[in-house]
């Protein structure tokens, strides 16, 4: 297709006859505007035609052509980052009459409101909207010609979840409402208003005194995944009990009858943590309601001594922000209770399929059916799963079981983890926040070589800049917040895209950004010369003696942890920034004042705050992993993080900076001692992996899937040697095991290498792309270098 929206464009944003200024008389029932269009068009033949279209909407939109869904979004940005996606029709065009229709949902009157939801936080938005642009012979464009329905079947709740959220309203859908067939060709829109042009298209790159809002983007980033669908892997009763052999027959394909004026509950486990799209298909049952109510696992008291529970009582005081009463834990126990959010339905007879317009995130689904009058006839209710495509273009293989489930698990938290941007976690926020994206991007960097969702989250950083000169902690979002050490970990993350890309021209937009960052920090400096007394949200990590994530002493002065992180920032400004020695110059003020300020001698270790006596795991791994410690410093600092009990513990964030520090100094095989919480999440059955130590909500958090990241750049030690890969480095750690082998993707090639301990002999054989130098260090030193591709070596150990 060419270019779209461009000065010559026909399209036109189109809503309905209220537009954006004047009052709605004719409105969806409930929070939302929900707007249903459709264009139809004739094709004498479909021989030689070829028919794309570029859309976007404001708030999100669902594309259909001729009954068959096209294309979702658009991806999350801003108002003047309004992405657009390029969807192929052509397959689905047919001789005669055709019809393009879209379903839109505008969030803009809605705020977000945790706990009481709102709209979705991640959504940025100015007023309803729907823009499309085609190719082809026809001109199918939206404007005046499109026709528009006020939706009248959607209305919004945000009852039953416990812990709050960001995600936004979750649905009751009335299937009375709903036109019936309104996406097919035949479907008689006589009825329906012409729509009401709003503006014309306008590209950000064409941005002046411009008549729209918007400034219009092509997507960084493809479209979800969406799977065929999937089956629940059991059924069970509330409370454990076993289901009636119908439903058991259910979920194996045969569709079941609940007779009229009854009510049953049944509880769906699909195995394992998913997010997709429930799919729910009836017949007859009029005026009956579905009741779908979802969530991640079960929920037992911490008094049933009996049950596997997931964090036994640990006290979430200072983490949790609205249940640190809560006597109950996470478990797979079926005898545990299910609360979450829920979608209903309620059904007008007749043949019915339903699912929400958003994705939703599950491992168990508790089904409530209340017939009236009719009974009800169900089918098995099944599940697309959808995330983004990333592909697997790792392998990975050891001689430790428990490595190889650490492996799968990380994997698994990633990819649910991963949608239109990177997010914290997929039930109760889906946000992206730059310092958890740090992980996940390197994850994604690491095992799958698609960098396409870290360049988005790169720039959609910095597109929150404030104009005090620092970015928003996550971004698309509608409230805002700063924590300023996300922005250095933002810096960090610049660092690892350019690592495994080499994208300068990236670098070089991104620079202003980096500037302004670490002149914010430099502008928030004490008497001692390090940044202090930050304003704003100054967590750092999640450890459960900290107040919401904050280390002591942040309030009264400067802290190892924010200074040693600004340390590392300025050294990844110094090596981008060529024109000015000053990061450097300033880097080595900072890592000495670092040693000054909170190096305790006699305790062989950093304290969190001048003269101390708070210390905690974290604070020492940044003072190494910046770089501020001697070696000899930075050997004792690593012994008290391991083995002084009094420290504060790191949360699974943290964790993820102690092995770094480890691998600084030396110590790496001293990281699998750190993975005793990962074990104890395995032995009570989940599938991802949780959000902090004490577990007090999400049991998927991408940043404690870091462990896929010591595998492949660790164990098997494939990893950048200078940026873009421009020379691939090996360095494969053995730790504990006797044996090991996989391939790393490079944007060279995949990097495939096999390493094997026999009678105290390490030998390993590598095979790269030819051409590209190959650095490779054994684990007695030794270093080869080769352009051939291939490397076999041995070595003692």
């Amino acid at each position: 297709m060419k270019k779209p929206f461009v000065k010559e464009s026909r399209a036109r944003w189109i809503w309905s006859t209220e537009q954006t200024h004047l009052s709605t008389e004719n409105h969806s029932p409930s929070h939302y505007e929900v707007r249903r269009f459709r264009r139809t068009f004739e094709l004498d033949s479909t021989r030689d035609i070829s028919l794309h279209a570029a859309v976007t909407a404001d708030s999100r939109y669902i594309l259909y052509c001729n009954g068959t869904l096209v294309s979702r979004g658009p991806a999350k940005g801003d108002v003047e980052h309004r992405f657009y996606s390029t969807a192929d029709l052509t397959p689905h065009l047919r001789t005669g009459k055709n019809v393009m229709a879209a379903l839109i949902m505008d969030f803009s009157k809605v705020a977000c409101h945790p706990p009481e939801l709102g709209a979705p936080c991640w959504s940025i938005n100015h007023s309803g909207g729907f823009l499309l642009e085609s190719d082809g012979p026809l001109e199918l464009s939206t404007g005046k010609a499109w026709k528009i329905q006020v939706d009248q079947a959607f209305s919004f709740h945000n009852e039953g979840c416990p812990h709050g959220g960001f995600v936004g309203y979750f649905e009751r859908f009335d299937t009375a409402a709903e036109p019936a067939g309104w996406t097919l060709p035949d479907f008689d829109d006589s009825g329906w208003d012409s729509a009401s042009e709003l503006y014309p298209p306008v590209r950000i790159e064409d941005y002046r005194d411009a008549p729209s809002p918007y400034g219009l983007v092509e997507a960084i980033v493809p479209l979800l995944d969406e799977s065929e669908p999937l089956r629940f892997k059991s059924v069970f009763l509330p409370g454990g009990g076993e289901a009636p052999a119908k439903w058991q027959q259910w979920i194996g394909g045969v569709p079941v009858t609940v007779p009229a004026n009854s009510r049953v509950e049944i509880i769906l486990d699909a195995g394992a943590l998913q997010s997709g799209f429930p799919v729910l298909a009836t017949s007859g049952g009029k005026s009956a309601k579905v009741q779908m109510m979802y969530a991640e696992g079960l929920r037992l008291p911490w008094s049933v001594e009996d049950a596997n529970i997931l964090g036994r009582g640990i006290d979430t005081t200072n983490v949790s922000t609205m249940n640190s009463s809560e006597q109950a834990g996470w478990t797979l126990d079926r005898r545990g209770t299910l609360a979450g959010w829920f979608d209903e339905i309620t059904l007008s007879g007749g043949e019915h399929a339903y699912e929400p317009f958003h994705w939703r995130t599950f491992q168990f689904v508790k089904l409530t059916v209340e017939t009236s009058v009719e009974p009800l006839t169900i089918q098995p209710l099944t599940y697309r799963f959808t995330a983004y495509p990333f592909q697997k273009n790792y392998a990975f293989q050891c001689s430790d079981d428990f490595f190889q489930s650490l492996e799968k698990i990380s994997w698994h938290t990633f990819r649910l983890c991963t949608h239109e941007t990177f997010e914290d976690c997929p039930y109760y926020e889906q946000m992206q926040y730059s310092g958890d994206s740090q992980i996940t991007s390197l994850i994604a960097l690491a095992a799958t070589g698609d960098a396409r969702l870290t360049k988005q989250a790169l720039y959609q950083f910095s597109w929150s800049l404030r104009p005090e000169g620092i970015t928003e902690c996550r971004y698309p979002a509608t409230l805002p917040v700063v924590i300023p050490s996300w922005s250095l970990h933002y810096i960090l993350m610049i660092a690892d895209y350019f690592d495994y890309t080499g994208d300068t021209q990236t670098i070089r937009d991104l620079l202003p950004c980096i500037r302004s960052i670490l002149d914010w920090f430099d502008r928030h400096k004490d008497e001692t010369g390090l940044p202090a007394k930050l304003p704003h949200w100054n967590t750092v990590d999640w450890s459960p003696r900290w107040d919401r994530g904050c280390p002591p002493g942040w309030d009264r002065g400067p802290t190892c942890i924010i200074s040693s992180q600004y340390l590392r920032a300025l050294r990844v400004a110094a090596k981008f920034d060529k024109s000015t020695s000053h990061y450097a110059e300033e880097a080595k003020a900072v890592a000495q004042k670092i040693n000054d300020l909170f190096w305790n001698e006699k305790r062989g270790l950093y304290e969190d705050c001048p003269g101390g006596p708070d210390a905690s795991q974290y604070g020492n791994a940044w003072a190494v992993h910046s770089g501020a410690a001697t070696p000899e410093r930075a050997a004792r600092a690593m012994d008290a993080a391991l083995e002084n009990r009094e420290l504060d513990p790191a949360s699974f964030f943290g964790m993820y900076f102690v092995v770094r520090a480890l691998e600084d100094c030396g110590q790496y095989s001293r990281f699998p001692q750190l993975l005793g919480r990962w074990q104890e999440m395995i032995d009570c059955g989940f599938s991802t992996w949780a959000e902090d130590i004490t577990y007090w909500r999400s049991l998927c958090h991408a940043w404690s899937a870091f462990p896929a990241i010591e595998f492949l750049r660790g164990v098997l030690g494939v990893k950048p040697g200078k940026p873009g890969f421009e020379e691939i480095l090996v360095q494969p750690q053995p730790l504990h095991l006797y044996s090991a082998s996989g391939k790393v993707p490079t944007p060279h090639g995949a990097v495939s290498s096999a390493w094997k301990i026999e009678n105290g002999v390490f030998s390993i054989a590598t095979t790269a792309p030819a051409g590209v130098p190959l650095r490779i260090i054994l684990p007695d030193g030794s270093v080869h270098r080769t352009t051939t591709g291939t490397f076999n070596g041995t070595c003692a150990i």
